[in-house]
């Protein structure tokens, strides 16, 4: 069975999320059996990418790569959402299956190997607990979570998700959580209702089969419980008289309401859906039907109204965003902008790792925990990979192996670096705007959105957006008074080799 344009387009994106061209070559013939070379001479990884897969879909070996790409790289986010949705449409089946997500393994030294960084472990999650505490504190509303790739916001909803899941049974006020990684490729707002109602189900049946397991056992069981497509199937049945890969909006508002009165007799007094990446629902896929739905049941008078909850997540590179998901929905959401972590925060969270692979005790460790944050700012990925580089490093001194862990990271973070500078223009990456009020800011040092105005022949308010953008990418922090300053030596440093020095003043080159 041959896959729709966008579910190869899902197939390209995770490819290029997984490997890089030397990396592809080498999946390709040892898992294929053939050269690249026989199939595309040279090109971007993009283009490479583009001409294997159709390439595989002339030759019918759709399925023979994605299971070669998955067994060489199967702890890629989003190569494993490709594998889990993309599977059983090229054998002939449903396209809806929902498979449990593949936890993070227990006691894992390396939250960030393979560039994984969606924690579950409540120990690496560090800062952002004032948020935290909001959300989780009415997480029946509405609300929109906005940041760059890789900045924390699949691990934000993961902690809103073990938070209101029980440790001792349901409390008042609690609602249960649905998390869902929204994928793309969907067809149709019906197909988008129908996998939401899925993963709804799946959640229900997961909670069902580990209500009863000890407190501190119950989260962990919760991510890992695996449930059949069967007794999804047979849920949905119960429900709505049948199980169709399509649902209607009428349709999925009854799946809802079943839902919130199933919860109702486990304790929970609502529902809120946890949806990350949002942005994949294009038009395509429906999103102004699913947004007006949305918008209409949390409108509604009584009924679902007060025992639903919404959350969302997305790049902030869609600086269009509040027209892109807003009309309806974001008139009523409260939207969030995340910010960089704290230097304390950076520090606690290097503490932690030190503390894991024993080597708090080492000579030069205060240097290392002083050291981290100049070249990170508040950006949690970045502090983790260069944590796990300074690790792997040698040396007695502790300058030296940071030194070592600088270049390090900026050899092989080089492919996450140009998506985030993103001159090819993608919607998830710094625009023309950003990277001009950057260049300006690394030069200008503290200073004000009028002065970095008058470096860029900006408007003032146009200036304000780009460092709202640039801090919600961990790349500049707002103090207090409302000035700014740039931070994060490594990215800046990435910037300076591979692009023109960004300069004091004047920034217009892009």
């Amino acid at each position: 069975m041959q896959l729709t344009g966008s579910q190869q387009r899902q197939l390209c994106d995770a490819f290029e999320d997984a490997f890089t061209p030397a990396a592809l070559r080498r999946m390709v013939r040892f898992r294929l059996d053939i050269s690249l070379d026989t199939i595309v001479k040279d090109g971007t990884l993009r283009d490479l990418v583009f001409e294997l897969t159709e390439w595989a879909r002339t030759q019918g070996r759709l399925a023979d790569l994605l299971h070669g790409a998955y067994s060489e790289n199967s702890g890629n986010p989003r190569l494993q959402a490709a594998y889990r949705d993309l599977t059983t449409v090229l054998k002939g089946g449903e396209p809806l299956v929902v498979l449990r997500e593949p936890a993070q393994a227990a006691g894992s030294p390396r939250p960030a190997d393979g560039y994984r960084l969606t924690l579950r472990d409540r120990r690496l999650f560090i800062g952002r607990q004032e948020l935290l505490q909001e959300i989780t504190g009415a997480p029946l509303q509405v609300r929109i979570l906005l940041g760059g790739r890789r900045f924390g916001k699949s691990s934000l909803l993961r902690a809103v998700e073990w938070s209101l899941v029980p440790g001792h049974g349901p409390t008042l006020g609690q609602a249960f959580p649905v998390f869902v990684y929204v994928r793309a490729g969907l067809g149709s707002a019906e197909e988008t209702f129908a996998y939401l109602a899925h993963h709804l189900c799946a959640a229900l049946e997961r909670w069902l089969l580990v209500r009863n397991t000890p407190a501190s056992e119950r989260y962990p069981r919760f991510l890992q419980a695996s449930v059949e497509e069967e007794h999804i199937r047979r849920c949905l049945q119960g429900w709505i008289g049948d199980a169709p890969a399509q649902l209607s909006a009428d349709q999925f508002e009854r799946v809802l309401q079943q839902a919130v009165q199933k919860l109702e007799g486990e304790g929970f007094p609502g529902l809120v859906l946890l949806l990350d990446e949002v942005e994949h629902l294009d038009d395509g896929a429906g999103r102004p039907v699913v947004f007006d739905t949305l918008r209409r049941i949390k409108d509604a008078q009584g009924g679902l109204s007060s025992r639903f909850g919404l959350i969302l997540t997305g790049h902030l590179g869609l600086r269009d965003y509040h027209t892109a998901v807003g009309s309806p929905l974001h008139n009523i959401a409260t939207t969030h902008f995340l910010g960089p972590l704290r230097r304390d925060e950076v520090g606690q969270l290097v503490r932690q790792r030190l503390d894991d692979e024993q080597r708090a005790s080492e000579t030069g460790i205060g240097d290392t925990l002083e050291g981290v944050f100049p070249f990170v700012g508040g950006h949690p990925f970045l502090a983790h990979q260069l944590v796990s580089r300074y690790l792997d490093g040698s040396g007695d001194h502790a300058s030296a192996r940071l030194e070592q862990a600088v270049a390090a990271c900026l050899d092989e973070l080089d492919r996450i670096f140009v998506a985030w500078w993103n001159e090819s223009g993608h919607s998830d990456g710094l625009g023309d705007p950003e990277r001009r009020v950057y260049r300006a800011l690394s030069g200008l040092g503290t200073t004000s959105p009028s002065q970095v105005a008058l470096a860029t022949s900006m408007s003032v308010r146009d200036v304000r957006n780009c460092l709202q953008a640039l801090q919600a990418n961990g790349f500049a922090r707002e103090k207090p008074a409302g000035s700014w300053i740039f931070e994060g030596d490594l990215f800046f440093q990435w910037v300076w080799d591979n692009y023109a020095p960004p300069s004091p003043v004047g920034g217009a080159a892009a």
